[in-house]
């Protein structure tokens, strides 16, 4: 019995997009480009973006947010050791990045709260008054 695949271009859309940003690992000035992961979650009150920063310190960090759009930049200078070993293996990145993330409108930036620990970069994003949810109470006549 054959299985039927269905074809999902979002998949293979994001798929490709991956491999770009695979691809790019140096700027246009030849400098060595890394693209931290992120993670954003919305709840009630909040948006919550965490992103992988290892071996930054918080102080390396510029955040920002304008119109809606939230820019994280850093830059990670490389360790340089003047020895006589020879990498056999060398896959920590280094260099600059910015990353930028269009959020729902409704964001509270005058509240937000950036924290750092153990080389993730935890951003709390409270959602003004007005877009946060409404309960209504339905009431029996």
């Amino acid at each position: 019995m054959r299985r039927m695949v269905r074809w999902n271009p979002y998949r293979e859309m994001v798929a490709m997009q991956r491999a770009l940003d695979n691809a790019r690992t140096t700027d246009w000035n030849g400098g060595r480009v890394w693209r931290p992961a992120l993670d954003v979650v919305e709840n009630d009150d909040a948006y919550v973006v965490k992103a992988t920063l290892p071996g930054l310190k918080a102080e390396d960090i510029d955040i920002s947010i304008e119109d809606d759009v939230l820019s994280i930049k850093a830059e990670h200078d490389e360790e340089r050791e003047e020895s006589e070993e020879t990498y056999l293996l060398r896959e920590r990145r280094y260099g600059a990045f910015h990353r930028a993330v269009r959020l729902p409108s409704g964001v509270n930036g005058d509240e937000a709260v950036a924290e750092m620990r153990d080389g993730v970069l935890t951003l709390t994003l409270p959602k003004r008054e007005e877009y946060k949810p409404k309960q209504i109470e339905v009431k029996v006549g």
